[in-house]
């Protein structure tokens, strides 16, 4: 079986926030699975998430707890999974983007490993 490409792009909205999406290709049509709001708000910079058929169709807000030059790390302890949401840069036109937490007390996982393209 093979495995389905995952893409996700970006654009700048205005000075304080982006929007972005993760899709995939399914023949010549786009299959959105995720829509997500960055922006600057009072507690700080937050990633919202909206998924297909999950909480309600409602954005579940993360707020960022981590920045440095190469990774950013945002969090919702209270979301039932994941908690964390984390992109990592391994080098100018790739990054690394993890989803962790907890599940039924067990720490679970997901990498998506992302290149650049044109």
């Amino acid at each position: 079986m093979s495995q389905r490409i995952i893409y996700e792009e970006w654009k700048k909205i205005d000075k304080e926030s982006l929007s972005g999406r993760s899709f995939y290709l399914n023949n010549s049509d786009t299959i959105v699975l995720e829509t997500v709001a960055l922006k600057e708000a009072e507690e700080g910079l937050v990633y919202s998430p909206t998924v297909k058929n999950q909480n309600n169709g409602q954005a579940v807000n993360f707020t960022m707890t981590e920045c440095s030059s190469t990774s950013m790390k945002f969090e919702n302890q209270a979301h039932d999974f994941p908690q964390i949401i984390e992109y990592r840069l391994i080098k100018n036109d790739s990054l690394v983007a993890e989803i962790s937490g907890k599940v039924n007390g067990e720490m679970r996982r997901q990498r998506f490993a992302m290149s650049k393209i044109k």
